[in-house]
């Protein structure tokens, strides 16, 4: 948590966007979450995406939608998670970014994550489809024949 801060500092004195703007995102943002510092990690994300300009999906994409998606869930707000991870899918796998196992296991489990934290809102057949999708990512998690994601899988 006390190395983000210094490496953001770090690559910004570098001039380093690429970056910056990483550390802000993706798995990085979770520090402040860490902390109990939504602020933080809201302001960390609106600062990175102020700086990232480019126009197609990038990998800083998919890290801004990780990071968003981890602090709704966070805040507790589960629809508003699933609704997010639902709509960007399309994207991310027209990106093909979900070829590189690390991004498409780490990208299911985040899925997997919203659906259940929606089945916990929902009763009869809509929380049975939410339970569903958690499981078939659960699934395609263990499906991947790496340890660390089955582990994930278990998790689910």
């Amino acid at each position: 948590c006390a190395r983000v801060p210094a490496l953001i500092e770090e690559a910004e004195a570098r001039g380093d966007l690429y970056a910056g703007v990483s550390l802000r995102l993706g798995l990085a943002n979770a520090v402040w979450l860490f902390q109990d510092d939504v602020e933080a990690a809201r302001q960390a994300y609106d600062e990175a995406l102020s700086l990232w300009t480019y126009p197609g999906y990038s990998v800083q994409s998919y890290f801004a939608f990780l990071a968003l998606v981890q602090r709704v869930l966070y805040e507790g707000e589960a629809t508003a998670a699933y609704e997010r991870v639902q709509a960007e899918w399309p994207r991310l796998r027209k990106s093909g970014l979900l070829r590189v196992q690390y991004l498409r296991v780490e990208a299911t489990h985040l899925r997997a994550r919203a659906a259940l934290a929606l089945a916990t809102l929902r009763s009869g057949a809509a929380r049975t489809r939410c339970l569903r999708m958690a499981e078939r990512g659960a699934g395609k998690l263990a499906a991947e024949r790496a340890p660390w994601a089955a582990a994930l899988g278990q998790l689910v």
